[in-house]
């Protein structure tokens, strides 16, 4: 069946070999193995993920009417009709708008349906709430399972509307944001339901964490000077995928995968900008990015968003002035344990701050930091031996640890 002509039989549960929504999740896997240089036989990979946009541009925007289109896809039931889920439809769409020269249309159409096909029936509570929408998954799942589907859809509508310059759909989509991050509670339940209770979030490892947390970044990703908190520095996103990152006192440095042409990041930064690198060339301040360079928006309360164009540089430093945050290297801190010299060890190490830490091996060891602020940050190196630590503020023990653990070895680390 189109588009294409091989498919996993079904063989142990009743399926069918339809495929519809779920084409484009196969087109950005297949985009994603074409980026690392894989492209098969005779280029099959890339005409395999060619075939796939026709149809998803060709044969199932234009009957983006029908329930069908949009249905089963995503997971694991044959669900033959319209699903929050198409936000991810949009999301793929979006990042390749040359394959799709109609977006703003389809989109805006395709987007919106479900706010009126899933809450059809009224037992669904499917309605819209000081101005939010809210409805189920779809008409046959997940009952009032409302805000849910909030964090599905919202951060999709938020990226058309900063996209295509869409006033109300990101109106809409900001109060569905708000409205799908009250149903976490202090300690981890997460009740999804406008009644109180958990409805698709029962099962920690399927809806209930990953899965809001994922949608809210996606968010935060287009919305820095919305959501983004104030009096901080952060990489809010890259089209291309950052694999290192370090935060200090007046400095972002980080580098990505690739820097293949069109390549943009996108940073909040609380620092008086001062000059930007890319592999060592410093950038030009722009009006406009159609070359390498870097334009500034100033936000409120002294920060800015600075939007980073390095096509062919992988390498960045952004460096700046009066950084409201305060550094304390560990020589600051106060140690405690059995005995200092049994509990903690201060070792030369290339790539720290100041080329050493603190290290502790025994059980019970302890440091502390008096300070006086609404925020605190424990940076350090983390590698496959590293542990763990507990964290009291003012006596009273944190819903958090402090982590040392990493794969490979990394230094300056938000631990």
């Amino acid at each position: 069946m189109p588009p294409w002509n091989r498919y996993t039989h079904p063989e142990v549960v009743d399926w069918s070999d339809e495929l519809t929504g779920t084409t484009t999740i196969i087109c950005e896997f297949l985009d994603a193995v074409i980026a690392l240089g894989y492209t098969g036989k005779d280029r099959a990979i890339v005409k395999a993920r060619d075939a796939g946009v026709r149809y998803v541009r060709d044969q199932m925007l234009p009957r983006w009417l029908d329930n069908d289109t949009w249905g089963r896809q995503y997971w694991d039931w044959d669900n033959p009709v319209i699903c929050g889920i198409v936000s991810m439809c949009g999301d793929y769409v979006m990042a390749n708008p040359d394959a799709f020269p109609n977006w703003r249309t389809d989109l805006r159409n395709m987007l919106t349906l479900i706010m009126n096909r899933n809450g059809a029936d009224s037992r669904s509570m499917g309605d819209v709430y000081s101005g939010a929408w809210a409805w189920p998954e779809s008409c046959t799942c997940c009952g009032t399972s409302l805000s849910y589907n909030q964090d599905t859809s919202a951060p999709t509508l938020l990226r058309y509307a900063v996209l295509a310059d869409d006033d109300l759909l990101y109106e809409i989509g900001r109060r569905m944001m708000i409205m799908a991050t009250y149903d976490s509670r202090e300690n981890g339940v997460v009740c999804d339901a406008l009644t109180g209770q958990a409805v698709a979030t029962g099962e920690w490892s399927n809806l209930a964490h990953p899965w809001p947390l994922c949608r809210t970044m996606e968010a935060l990703k287009w919305t820095p000077g919305l959501f983004g908190p104030k009096r901080e520095n952060h990489i809010f996103r890259s089209s291309s995928v950052v694999n290192s990152v370090v935060y200090e006192k007046n400095k972002v440095t980080y580098s990505t995968f690739d820097a293949p042409p069109k390549t943009h990041d996108l940073l909040r930064l609380a620092f008086e900008l001062i000059s930007i690198t890319a592999d060592g060339t410093p950038l030009p301040r722009r009006s406009d990015l159609k070359s390498n360079g870097f334009a500034v928006q100033k936000l409120a309360h002294g920060d800015c968003l600075v939007d980073i164009r390095h096509d062919g540089a992988t390498r960045i430093v952004v460096t700046g002035d009066n950084d409201p945050q305060q550094q304390i290297d560990d020589a600051g801190l106060t140690y405690a344990g059995l005995t200092y010299d049994g509990d903690w060890d201060m070792r030369k190490q290339t790539g720290t701050i100041d080329g050493a830490v603190h290290m502790a091996t025994a059980k019970n060891a302890s440091m502390k930091f008096v300070f006086t602020g609404n925020q605190i940050r424990l940076l350090g190196s983390v590698s496959p031996e590293g542990g763990l630590a507990d964290v009291y503020v003012d006596g009273k023990k944190q819903l958090t640890v402090i982590d040392c653990w990493n794969p490979r070895p990394r230094h300056r680390q938000l631990l």
